[in-house]
């Protein structure tokens, strides 16, 4: 079975392109099976990014990494150019399925795949609803999946494809649940916390509270805010802010160009600046989970939410809002879940992990390592080569 998997770019890694990424690796493990990358985006962007991408791959056992060259927010025009070069690739390449990730190359993909013998399966990793995903570019994805009866979609969590199958109107039976994957290295890790401590800054004595998401408002940052300021500005906890934000703001997930700018200047006038790291975005995320003393997770919709996953498999308490597929996510774990966007039941929920006895610390972390194991890169490939196998069937 020949596989692409097609994905917006590889130089800059979100979590959808790291499971294509990391899905390639496996998929290349497994007999009779050959998976490569195919970029949406040009090779020019990022150039040095993408070819040490490209390399690392090589070495991992990806056969290829392509490039359709779209040049980054381009105009319809690239949409057609890409589509016929994707087409042009698929049929020469001998592909027998595409699996897309995001809208815009599921566009591409459902359009460069009609009337071939190639497979498209697309996966679905938000929660889609019509009242905040109705312009001109997803209701063009709307109806190019309705054109190509044969495509599969899997969705990260149940809600996600319930959510998912109202919106789109696709039916039901096409719709398959398939969760996220965590990288190896975060079941690996080894913590560090003297070391993550002294480099923060941050004296033994004080908890360490710990985000790892985008900088947008959905991520809940200014309302973690809110519910740590206390904890922060009488020294007994700091707060360390991983992650990262495009340069231009993304209007279409709720960013404003000021949005930082605001966080910054509450945390200033709730005294908690002392207690704030901004640490931007790091390569060694399981190190710093593996050394925190709690992950929080506040976003106002997810349908799935990696780093929560990441998490368990450190064994790290979380507390999460309970939206989306978070709920599926953190099934049978003591983690705690606040509705979102309340800051005061959000502070008590980090005071009581916070405040776990030896014993329920140990019980927590069992409890996360064990849920953690439904997450393993190997299980995801299983169930995707399934769903492969079947829509090449039908």
């Amino acid at each position: 079975m020949r596989i692409a998997l097609f994905t917006p770019q590889i130089h800059l890694l979100g979590g959808a392109e790291r499971l294509a990424v990391e899905l390639a690796v496996e998929l290349n493990t497994r007999p009779n099976t050959s998976a490569e990358i195919v970029c949406l985006g040009p090779e020019e962007q990022g150039k040095s990014g993408s070819q040490k991408a490209s390399e690392l791959l090589g070495e991992r056992g990806v056969p290829s990494v392509r490039y359709l060259n779209r040049p980054p927010r381009s105009r319809s025009r690239y949409l057609v150019q890409s589509t016929l070069a994707l087409r042009q690739h698929l049929t020469r390449g001998g592909i027998d399925v595409i699996d897309s990730t995001l809208p815009t190359p599921s566009t591409v993909a459902c359009w460069a795949s009609l009337g071939l013998r190639v497979r498209h399966v697309s996966g679905i990793h938000a929660i889609y609803d019509r009242n905040a995903h109705n312009d001109l570019t997803h209701r063009f994805w709307r109806g190019s999946c309705r054109l190509n009866p044969p495509t599969f979609y899997y969705a990260v969590s149940e809600e996600a494809a319930r959510r998912w199958t109202s919106y789109s109107g696709i039916q039901g039976d096409r719709v398959r649940v398939v969760l996220n994957s965590v990288n190896e290295a975060f079941f690996n890790a080894t913590p560090d916390p003297d070391g993550v401590r002294e480099e923060l800054h941050v004296g033994r004595d004080r908890k360490l509270i710990l985000f790892v998401g985008r900088w947008l408002p959905s991520k809940g940052l200014d309302v973690l805010v809110e519910a740590a300021a206390p904890l922060l500005s009488d020294g007994n906890a700091a707060l360390a802010i991983v992650g990262w934000r495009h340069d231009t703001p993304e209007v279409n997930l709720g960013d404003t160009p000021d949005f930082l700018e605001k966080i910054r200047s509450r945390i200033v006038a709730l005294g908690a600046a002392e207690s704030v790291r901004w640490l931007g975005k790091r390569d060694d995320v399981p190190r710093l989970m593996a050394s925190a003393d709690v992950l929080v997770h506040p976003p106002a919709k997810e349908a799935f939410g990696l780093v929560l996953a990441e998490a368990l498999a450190l064994g790290l308490p979380v507390v999460a809002t309970r939206v989306g597929g978070i709920p599926e996510v953190l099934a049978g774990t003591d983690a705690e879940l606040v509705e979102p966007g309340d800051a005061f039941a959000l502070r008590q929920a980090i005071l009581r992990v916070l405040r776990r006895s030896c014993s329920e610390r140990e019980s927590a972390r069992q409890l996360g390592l064990a849920r953690a194991q439904a997450f393993r890169t190997r299980e995801r490939a299983d169930r995707l080569i399934e769903l492969y196998a079947e829509a090449l069937e039908k």
